[in-house]
């Protein structure tokens, strides 16, 4: 019955939950929060950890991180991510490429910043952050 009520939330059974004042870690989560758009988390990937700030107060932005790991190389990862903000209709606004690692800056029609950082090889390291716009 825990197991079913834990999946019924969105929670895995080893997630780990620390709440603080104004945001929240997750170990080991399910899935992404709510705040990130259908898709982000690339297929055949493994969520590490999720970090949200803000969720609380209308009048600040929330912004949050995720940590994924996949087998997949980085320039399928790369592929995969420039496909998707390319079909959500999100502009890459910056790109930067170093040996070992990758960093791509998006922004959506509704002016959400999201950063991916892609490192290693093996697994690779994906590095979610987004940034929503704060309410006027």
């Amino acid at each position: 019955m825990v197991v079913t009520l834990m999946l019924a939330v969105n929670c895995s059974p080893n997630e780990r939950r620390l709440d603080f004042d104004d945001f929240y870690l997750l170990e080991q989560p399910a899935g992404l929060p709510p705040l990130y758009p259908e898709g982000f988390q690339m297929p055949d990937t493994r969520l590490l950890g999720v970090g949200v700030h803000g969720l609380e107060r209308f009048t600040s932005s929330q912004e949050s991180i995720a940590v994924l790991e996949s087998m997949a190389s980085p320039e399928e990862v790369s592929t995969y991510y420039t496909s998707l903000l390319d079909r959500l209709g999100w502009q890459i606004i910056q790109s930067q490429n170093a040996p070992g690692r990758q960093v791509l800056m998006a922004e959506s029609r509704a002016h959400r910043l999201a950063t991916i950082v892609i490192q290693g090889g093996g697994p690779v390291q994906i590095k979610l952050y987004l940034k929503n716009a704060a309410l006027q």
